[in-house]
């Protein structure tokens, strides 16, 4: 019966992740020379699993300033999350996708 009653919660509960954990958000960004910096801020809950990674990209056009989660100021409410901070700096001319 026990075995049942997780099961039907994983059946329930894995769809749902998959729709709501995953997103198809873009953010196209030009560096331009003057500028040569950027910087993307995106909502991260650790806690819950929902995090940040970066994967490989081309460092000779961006170079990863700084990869920095902070917490928001309801820190150390269970389940409370906050933002992953990524800091580019252009380096030379190019396109990188992140």
């Amino acid at each position: 019966m026990r075995f049942t009653k997780t099961l039907l919660c994983l059946m329930l509960m894995v769809p749902l992740l998959i729709i709501f954990g995953c997103s198809n958000d873009r953010l196209p960004q030009e560096v331009t020379a003057e500028e040569k910096r950027l910087e993307i801020v995106l909502k991260e809950n650790p806690t819950t699993g929902y995090s940040w990674t970066m994967d490989d990209f081309d460092t000779t056009v961006l170079q990863l300033e700084k990869d920095e989660y902070s917490a928001s100021p309801t820190e150390g409410t269970v389940g409370s999350g906050g933002t992953h901070l990524y800091r580019f700096t252009g380096q030379k001319e190019g396109n990188v996708t992140l």
